[in-house]
């Protein structure tokens, strides 16, 4: 997955969640102009904070899976909670 793949997957696993930029910042303290900034390609966000937005859209470590992330490395690193949807 490229910068471009990883910047649209981003955007979209957002709104499918139905949340705005204003309400990715209030439940994970990442600032909107950062959201816009990894939707963009502008920048990529760190495992950490990947690992964060994808729990915030509501997915699973699955998703990080298949965007090719160590989970379990990750969650040592980073400390970030992330468990599997049944």
């Amino acid at each position: 997955m490229n910068a471009s793949d990883l910047a649209h997957s981003l955007k979209e696993a957002r709104l499918s969640a139905g949340l705005n930029k204003t309400d990715v910042e209030r439940q994970t303290g990442v600032t909107r102009k950062s959201v816009g900034m990894y939707e963009s390609g502008e920048t990529s966000p760190s495992i950490g904070t990947l690992l964060t937005l994808l729990a915030c859209y509501g997915l699973s470590d699955v998703a990080a899976v298949i965007l090719g992330l160590d989970v379990s490395k990750a969650q040592k690193l980073h400390g970030v909670p992330v468990t599997a949807n049944a």
